[in-house]
C-alpha cells in the first residue's frame, strides 16, 4: 500500500511539473533573475543625466524631459500640445523608467529628452525617446525609439504575463477639449533581433530566395549603395559612394579630407550564417509580405529605400521606402543591411556595366 501511494504521488507530481512546462511552453517568457548593474543606482533625473552624458559624446548635451514640460517655443504647435494633454492621461509623468527588456538579466534605461537647444536652455525642438540596452560590464547599446521627429511618439511600458513590451501612442486628434487613447495611433513593440520592432504573435514562415536592398542619395550625408543576397548566402556588395564606417562627426572630417575611408567599388562575398538567418528571421517576422507596396515621409530631400524579395518559388514583393521609416520592423531591417556592409569578409571585384 505504501508503495502504490508513493507511486501516486510521484506520478502526480510529473503531472504538475509537466503541466507546468507545458505553461511555460505557451506563455514562451519565464523572467531572467536581475543582475546588479550600474544603472540599478541611478534613482534621480540628474543621476541618469550624468550616465547618459557619460557614455556618448554625442550626448554630452543631453537633456531629460518630461512630456509635460515640452515646450517648442515658435516650433509649438497643437499636436504638441495635445501630446501633452495623451501623455498626462495616460499619465507617463516620468523621464525615465527602468525595464529589462531584452531578458538578460540586467536593467535596461527608457528616457525621454533632448539634445538639441539652438536658442536656449528651455526650448525644446523636439524630444526623443532612447532605450539604453544593458549587456553588463558598463557595455551599453543605445537605441532611438522614434522614427523620425513628429509626431512625438509616447511610450508606454506594458506587462504581459511577466514579458515587457512598449506601446507607442502617437496623437491623431485635433480635438482640444477632450483628447482620448481611442484619438491616437497606437504601435505595440517588442525587443527581437537586437531591436524594437512591432510585436507579431504569428510570424510568417516564407522560404525567401533572394533579396535585393538598394539606397538613394539624400541633401546630406546618406550612403548609397546595393546588396544581393541570395539564399545561399553568396552576397553581392555595390558601394556607391559616402559608405563610411564611421560616426557622424568622423564622416564629416573624412570628407574634408577628400573622403578618406569612404568605400566605393563591387565586392562579393559569403554573408555569415548567424547574420542570414537573423536578417530572413527578422523578415519572416515582420510579415513582409503583407506591408505596403510604399511609405513615405512629409518632408523632402530624403533618402529612399527599395527592398525587393524573391520568395516560395518566384513571387515577389517590392518595398519603395522615402524616408526609411516605413515601419520600426523596417527600420530594423535597413539597419541590418547597413552593417552588413563593414561586418562580412568582401572581396573586391571588378563592377559590372549595370551599376543599380
Amino acid at each position: 500500500m505504501n508503495f502504490q501511494l508513493k507511486y501516486i504521488a510521484f506520478f502526480l507530481l510529473i503531472l504538475i511539473v509537466s503541466c507546468q512546462n507545458g505553461i511555460e511552453k505557451e506563455n514562451g517568457y519565464t523572467k531572467a533573475v536581475l543582475k546588479p548593474s550600474k544603472i540599478d543606482s541611478l534613482d534621480t533625473p540628474e543621476k541618469v543625466e550624468s550616465f547618459v552624458r557619460s557614455i556618448d559624446s554625442s550626448l554630452k548635451d543631453f537633456k531629460l524631459r518630461k512630456f509635460k514640460d515640452l515646450n517648442s517655443g515658435k516650433y509649438s504647435n497643437i499636436r504638441d500640445s495635445l501630446t501633452k494633454i495623451l501623455a498626462n492621461k495616460l499619465q507617463i509623468n516620468k523621464s525615465f523608467y527602468k525595464e529589462d527588456f531584452d531578458n538578460n538579466g540586467f536593467t535596461d534605461l527608457l528616457i525621454t529628452g533632448d539634445d538639441y537647444r539652438p536658442h536656449d536652455i528651455n526650448t525644446t525642438i523636439y524630444v526623443n525617446t532612447l532605450i539604453l540596452m544593458n549587456y553588463g560590464n558598463d557595455s551599453i547599446n543605445i537605441h532611438l525609439l522614434n522614427k523620425n521627429r513628429f509626431p512625438l511618439p509616447i511610450p508606454e511600458i506594458t506587462l504581459y504575463k511577466n514579458q515587457p513590451f512598449i506601446k507607442l501612442y502617437e496623437v491623431e486628434s485635433r480635438n482640444w477639449e477632450n483628447v482620448k487613447v481611442k484619438d491616437s495611433s497606437i504601435t505595440t513593440l517588442t525587443n527581437k533581433f537586437d531591436n524594437f520592432i512591432e510585436y507579431n504573435k504569428q510570424p510568417s514562415n516564407h522560404s525567401i530566395e533572394s533579396i535585393e536592398f538598394y539606397t538613394s542619395g539624400c541633401m546630406g550625408i546618406c550612403p548609397v549603395y546595393k546588396l544581393i543576397i541570395n539564399s545561399d548566402r553568396t552576397a553581392t556588395f555595390l558601394a556607391k559612394g559616402l559608405n563610411f564606417n564611421k560616426t557622424i562627426n568622423e564622416i564629416i572630417v573624412a570628407i574634408d579630407n577628400d573622403r578618406v575611408g569612404d568605400v566605393y567599388g563591387s565586392y562579393k562575398g559569403k554573408i555569415k550564417e548567424v547574420d542570414y538567418n537573423k536578417l530572413i528571421n527578422t523578415l519572416n517576422y515582420i510579415d513582409f509580405e503583407n506591408l505596403q507596396d510604399d511609405y513615405g515621409v512629409s518632408w523632402t530631400d530624403d533618402r529612399e529605400g527599395e527592398l525587393k524579395i524573391t520568395y516560395n518559388n518566384g513571387k515577389v514583393k517590392h518595398i519603395e521606402d522615402y524616408g526609411m521609416v516605413g515601419t520600426y520592423g523596417l527600420k530594423a531591417i535597413y539597419e541590418q543591411f547597413a552593417a552588413l556592409r563593414f561586418n562580412q569578409e568582401w572581396q573586391e571585384v571588378p563592377e559590372p556595366e549595370s551599376k543599380k
